[in-house]
């Protein structure tokens, strides 16, 4: 759905008239600590294949910070039991014991990184029940190129072979993915979390400036979530995921990606191990590049649908986001 930015006041009123702050779940309170158990004081919302990863390893840099591992917990997305979860990896199901159990910390800050809780589908219900629980954190939200962000989860699907050889064209026109697509959608994102949560809770950045101007960057966001805003680390110095750097797997390559081998990989070996065993082990069976150019028609119609919400976005944070484009 294409949204006007003159609609940004009527779209937030009529969210929070619908969700009337609905009742949540009552087993979650609000109480901050349980021992040093904590709920998290600020939360990296999204957006997918916005610097979210690299993010996540700057913050952990901080000795005031403490970040959640794995890096996505996901837990305030899916259904209240096991057996009606929807998304499968959603983990609210879990409760609040479970979640509080990866902030145990002394910390100032603590938090979590994860860019799926802006997703069109549970969005608004994320929103609700992270201000019910957390009505006081701060929300971080990284924005990119609508169309450059949208390439880059294509890629990401081909390259874990989760969408086999389709092409760019067929991947944004096939209702299936249109849940990857809308994570472009800035405009409605920032909407859904301003129906919950005060615009001084939101702090919106581009990515942009996470690569060309990261010290600057880092340090609004460690002011933002309460930490020291000096520090500084030659780390800071490297991007710490890259998906160009991957291979993209041929027909056979899908096949060793989907091998336990890689899979177990993935689970227990450090992030940036892992990405070189992937790639050794693809390396015969891989393709040079994607083609991801699209009919004007395509084109065209995604362009005008993110121009949209990049005008929403501007509008709601009164900021200019000038690496997104017009």
């Amino acid at each position: 759905m294409t949204i006007s930015a003159s609609s940004g006041d009527q779209l937030i009123h009529s969210l929070r008239t619908e969700q009337g702050l609905q009742v949540a779940d009552p087993r979650f309170g609000r109480t901050t600590m349980m021992g040093h158990r904590r709920i998290p004081d600020f939360i990296v919302i999204g957006s997918m294949k916005c610097g979210t990863t690299s993010l996540h390893h700057y913050l952990s840099l901080h000795p005031q910070v403490s970040v959640s591992r794995p890096k996505e917990l996901c837990f305030f997305v899916g259904g209240s039991s096991r057996e009606d979860n929807d998304p499968p990896w959603g983990n609210w199901w879990r409760g609040e014991d479970w979640y509080r159990s990866h902030f145990d910390t002394r910390r100032p800050a603590c938090g979590e990184v994860s860019p799926a809780y802006v997703g069109a589908r549970w969005g608004q219900q994320t929103a609700n029940r992270m201000h019910h629980m957390l009505p006081d954190a701060r929300l971080i939200l990284l924005v990119r190129e609508p169309m450059a962000r949208l390439r880059s989860h294509y890629l990401m699907r081909r390259q874990n072979a989760d969408i086999g050889m389709m092409s760019f064209a067929e991947y944004v026109t096939d209702p299936r993915h249109a849940g990857d697509v809308a994570y472009s959608d800035y405009g409605s994102q920032v909407a859904r979390i301003l129906a919950c949560f005060p615009l001084r809770s939101l702090l919106v950045l581009e990515s942009a400036d996470l690569d060309h101007r990261r010290a600057e960057t880092l340090a609004r966001i460690f002011a933002f979530i309460g930490v020291d805003p000096g520090f500084r680390t030659s780390a800071f110095d490297r991007r710490l995921f890259e998906g160009r750097r991957r291979c993209l797997p041929s027909p056979l390559g899908e096949l060793v990606l989907r091998s336990p081998l890689v899979r177990l990989s993935e689970r227990v070996l450090p992030f940036t191990v892992h990405e070189q065993v992937r790639n050794m082990l693809i390396a015969p069976f891989r393709i040079a590049k994607a083609d991801l150019t699209l009919p004007e028609q395509i084109d065209a119609s995604l362009r005008q649908r993110f121009g949209a919400e990049v005008a929403l976005t501007r509008r709601l944070t009164r900021l200019p986001l000038t690496s997104l484009g017009s």
